[in-house]
């Protein structure tokens, strides 16, 4: 985790990296056991049935420093739990008959996930959020001296969830050799998906701080929302005991159609269209009603946190081809995917929320080639334009906002940005590119090298597209080095990733109660500070490989 300030969406600047206040312990349990039986059939041509059973259990126990900060403020405590169980049944058959190979299959998944989120106030916070708050004259915290401080140390929110997800669905998917060279696919899925979530809200502090500012509120004619009282409802008593319990079922029909034509057997062309479904869920946290367009802007708790669920349709055209006997084998194609109801997770300071776009696109074409250049040496490239946004049309600016001044959709949500907008972490460049070699040298020992790398062209690393928050280009390259038997029984290599340590930000948010800044942060950068997850750094190592 990096902390620092920006003053150009080139360039981050005076990065420090962050410190822990308190000792940060996770332990991680992960299991599972899978099983696969075939049996081929002595009916309909010899077609095969297959079965595939799976188990899954993780658990994660961790602490935090929740603020990201040198100084205390919020705390993960380590006996917080994410706890996520899977059993899934898939039966599968498919079979020849002449010029038709068929598929059907249905498949079923069980999962429970449970969450316990404790998240307390730190000893410096008290003090901060009294500085933070000095210029708001009756609402400045340092106004109100509880015993034990507004916001005692130790206390704040401890929230459980518990989720119940079973699907089950059908399917099945067919090609039909129309000739030797056309052929038509067609797949068609029905999806069936209950989920219910039960919630337990609850807070542990005694110190009546958000209650006692929302009578002051109210005593000035001020609406009780969280623009108004951002800090000082950090603990909301409205959600203290409040217990929910939420399900729906949703049904979804989703398929492809595809047409492939063969040229002869180094050369097709292909044709496909798709409709796919990311199903809805629910948002586990601390969700308020909206306030106008603003989701989550009020201080009245939500009891229905479900979102929808998400839709593609996809369409896509392209070839592949072998030339040179075989040396040079290419792939292009076109892509365009329109997408309903695109689900995009958003951070907002102290917890994560899923908020609905209504509409997003991509499109674009990619290209990669692979050339054996002579026994030994292999290249191969690739690229691919990819132009992902949401598109600035009347109904993503009433859902999200705008950057009119003067429209009364001016900067109405956090995520006003948005329309117009490439989508978040998605380059509209991206090219890669690498060699290997490989060859005998001498007493049954081979070897090898090779070298990649991958250029991405700038994007953004914020949900709320926050210009602050973009990462410009760069590129990262690997190597490896190796020797070993020529036939392959052992082999012993060096490597390393990110080969010449390039800095880059993976995501980037507004840093955690470090902001009072009107009405939406990413409106002011210069009264914000923000935080970023760096990229991975260079590794280097050793492996040794042995078959037996």
């Amino acid at each position: 985790m990096i902390s620092g300030s920006r003053t150009s969406p080139s360039t981050w600047i005076t990065p420090d990296a962050s410190s822990l206040n308190n000792t940060s312990v996770e332990h991680i349990r992960d299991g599972g056991i899978s099983a696969q039986a075939d049996w081929t059939t002595p009916w309909l041509n010899g077609a095969k049935l297959t079965s595939i059973t799976a188990w899954r259990d993780w658990k994660d126990n961790a602490g935090a420093d929740s603020d990201y900060t040198l100084a205390d403020f919020l705390n993960t405590l380590p006996t917080s739990l994410q706890q996520f169980k899977q059993f899934s049944q898939e039966l599968r058959y498919n079979g020849d008959a002449g010029r038709v190979s068929w598929q059907v299959g249905a498949f079923y998944s069980h999962e429970d996930l449970d969450v316990f989120l404790p998240l307390v106030y730190g000893r410096d916070l008290n003090t901060y959020l009294d500085i933070l708050t000095a210029g708001l004259g009756p609402l400045a915290t340092g106004t109100y001296n509880p015993p034990g401080g507004a916001y005692p140390v130790g206390e704040g929110s401890a929230d459980t969830y518990h989720q119940h997800e079973h699907s089950i669905s059908f399917y099945t998917q067919d090609d039909f050799r129309l000739t030797d060279k056309l052929t038509l696919t067609g797949g068609v899925r029905f999806t069936s998906e209950h989920k219910s979530l039960d919630s337990l809200y609850d807070s542990t502090d005694t110190s009546g701080t958000c209650a006692h500012f929302e009578a002051v509120a109210a005593s000035l004619g001020l609406p009780l929302i969280k623009a108004i009282l951002p800090v000082q409802c950090l603990g909301n008593p409205a959600f203290k005991g409040l217990n929910t319990h939420q399900a729906f079922t949703e049904n979804a029909v989703t398929g492809t159609v595809k047409a492939s034509y063969k040229f002869n057997d180094r050369t097709m062309v292909y044709a496909s269209y798709s409709r796919g479904n990311l199903v809805g869920g629910f948002n586990l946290a601390e969700v308020t009603t909206a306030v106008g367009p603003n989701p989550n802007a009020s201080l009245t708790p939500l009891t229905d946190t479900t979102f929808p669920a998400e839709f593609v349709d996809a369409f896509e055209v392209g070839t592949k081809a072998e030339l040179f006997d075989r040396r040079l084998i290419v792939s292009a194609a076109g892509f365009y995917q329109a997408y309903r109801g695109f689900q995009l997770n958003a951070f907002t300071g102290t917890q994560f929320i899923e908020s609905t776009i209504p509409q997003a696109r991509s499109e674009g074409v990619e290209a990669d080639a692979y050339f054996r250049v002579s026994p030994s040496i292999t290249l191969n490239a690739g690229a691919t334009y990819a132009n992902t946004y949401y598109p600035n049309n009347a109904q993503n600016q009433a859902a999200l906002g705008n950057t009119v001044a003067g429209s009364p959709l001016f900067q109405a949500t956090p995520l006003f940005r948005l329309p117009g907008s490439h989508a978040s972490f998605a380059p509209v460049w991206s090219l890669v590119g690498g060699i290997n070699f490989e060859h005998e040298i001498f007493n049954g020992l081979k070897f090898t090298a090779n070298a990649d790398t991958k250029y991405q062209s700038s994007y953004n690393t914020g949900s709320d597209h926050d210009p602050v928050k973009t990462q410009p280009g760069f590129a990262l390259v690997n190597a490896r080095l190796g020797i070993g038997a020529a036939n392959g029984a052992w082999t012993i290599e060096a490597w390393a990733t990110n080969l010449f340590n390039k800095q880059y930000g993976q995501a980037a948010f507004d840093g955690v109660l470090q902001t009072l800044s009107a009405p939406q942060p990413s409106s002011i950068p210069s009264l914000n500070n923000y935080d970023y997850f760096p990229g991975q750094p260079r590794f280097w190592g050793m492996t040794l490989r042995v078959k037996y």
